[in-house]
């Protein structure tokens, strides 16, 4: 970082993402961790608070390393050092971390342009983001053997043996409950009621599931709204035959045929579904959603992507270890992560949009986006380069071909060549002229 960089950074001022200190007092090892635990942020040492360079101790260093050894787990961050008019300013720069961290074994958040100490919901909260709590493993105190369906059971029981051909176990009672961890220790597990209940909603009332179908992109008009409740699996059946029916179907003719497709990848949704309902952060108090738009799905769960796993890379670090194995065994989903992999693959298929995947703090979001019929059918042929430059005309409306250039690396004759064919088949269309020229979906 330069003197420029700098400047320019401590004109924005204090804020949720930048803090000023005069020197490096033991806030300054709050402060790190509180970045750590929020969205990151930067710490400047050797600024007051009106923003003034007053320069800090030449030991500055020194006391930050003593700082970061208190904090647990340790962190990876970036110091530097400037000399400004011969005053030492340091720079901090803190990632967001996906671990909970502590400072002197007090955990701390930013709020604002302040720091304080983690509540205790907070700290179980981000520890469930950790996997450092599993919510599905913990007892449910407040549940008893009795809470749980000895039918449930039997059908799981039953399915798992279709599906995976595993036998039944001989065990009965208590300790068949506890062979399948629904229990543990004499305790009903969560994992036990938001499957074997038939009202987990009792001991959880975020463990249900929202559909919301809205007439306009605005959200301002509600066309209906359905609250999908009772164990895991049963939402999961109610949330595809509920989707299956709300979706319109598209009828396209092609040659001689007459084909009739659903305006959105109904298998891919229902694997997306499945994904949200057992891979959610059951300690946040918000439950599943989905909303419905003209030209879009949305499927919103609590809780982000596990730490070190990304929509591009989905190792299999299941949130609710117990709730996957549950839909594994019953055929609902396979394991090691390639749930995201088929949702792709079936889209691919059906000539859908890839779902796009919006991460943010503590939420997930699903987007799958709608169009016609007559377009998915024409791409299904196309190879991977002309597919993706679809798929970017397709999200930003409309794009010009130094654009498209950038996103498929391909040299300008080579664009023009595949944008003429898609327009010769009535895929997309040309709009403008000379350098305004851009191009849109037909």
């Amino acid at each position: 970082m330069n003197i420029f960089t700098l400047t320019e950074l401590i004109r924005k001022g204090e804020g949720e993402h930048l803090e000023f200190k005069r020197t490096a007092e033991s806030a300054v090892g709050k402060t790190i961790c509180a970045f750590l635990n929020t969205a990151g942020g930067q710490l400047i040492i050797g600024v007051d608070n009106k923003g003034n360079i007053v320069g800090c101790e030449l030991d500055a260093q020194d006391k930050i390393s003593n700082f970061l050894s208190v904090i647990a787990p340790r962190p990876k961050i970036t110091v530097e050092k400037l000399i400004i008019e011969k005053r030492q300013v340091v720079i901090l720069t803190v990632p967001k971390s996906d671990r909970l961290h502590t400072f002197g074994n007090t955990g701390y958040l930013r709020i604002g342009s302040t720091t304080r100490e983690l509540q205790l919901d907070e700290i179980v909260e981000k520890a469930a983001e950790s996997l450092l709590l599993r919510f599905d493993e913990a007892l449910c105190i407040d549940a008893k053997e009795s809470d749980l369906s000895v039918q449930i059971l039997r059908n799981y029981l039953n399915k798992r043996k279709e599906v995976r051909n595993v036998k039944p176990p001989r065990e009965k009672g208590k300790h068949l409950w506890a062979l399948i961890r629904a229990s543990s220790k004499g305790h009903v597990t969560n994992a036990g009621v938001i499957f074997f209940s038939d009202h987990p909603e009792k001991f959880h009332p975020q463990a249900q599931l929202r559909i919301i179908e809205f007439a306009g992109n605005d959200m301002q008009t509600v066309l209906e709204e359905q609250t999908l409740s009772g164990n895991i699996w049963k939402i999961s059946d109610s949330a595809g035959a509920v989707l299956e029916k709300k979706i319109s179907k598209e009828v396209t003719i092609k040659g001689f045929d007459r084909i009739v497709s659903p305006r959105f990848p109904l298998e891919a949704l229902r694997e997306a579904v499945n994904n949200a309902l057992i891979h959610r952060n059951y300690f946040d108090r918000a439950d599943v959603r989905i909303f419905l738009f003209p030209d879009r799905l949305e499927i919103i769960n609590p809780g982000s992507f596990p730490p070190d796993v990304t929509p591009q890379i989905p190792a299999h670090r299941p949130r609710n270890p117990v709730l996957s194995q549950y839909f594994y065994d019953i055929g609902k989903i396979e394991k090691y992560g390639s749930g995201l992999f088929k949702m792709r693959q079936l889209c691919r298929e059906g000539g859908y949009p890839e779902p796009e995947f919006i991460l943010s703090a503590g939420q997930t979001k699903v987007i799958f986006n709608f169009i016609p019929s007559r377009i998915r059918e024409s791409i299904k042929n196309l190879d991977q380069t002309d597919q993706k430059i679809i798929e970017a005309i397709r999200s930003k409306n409309w794009i010009g071909s130094g654009e498209l250039m950038k996103l498929v690396s391909l040299s300008r004759p080579g664009i023009v060549a595949r944008l003429n064919k898609l327009m010769i088949k009535k895929i997309i269309q040309k709009c403008g002229n000379g350098r305004s020229i851009r191009y849109t979906l037909a």
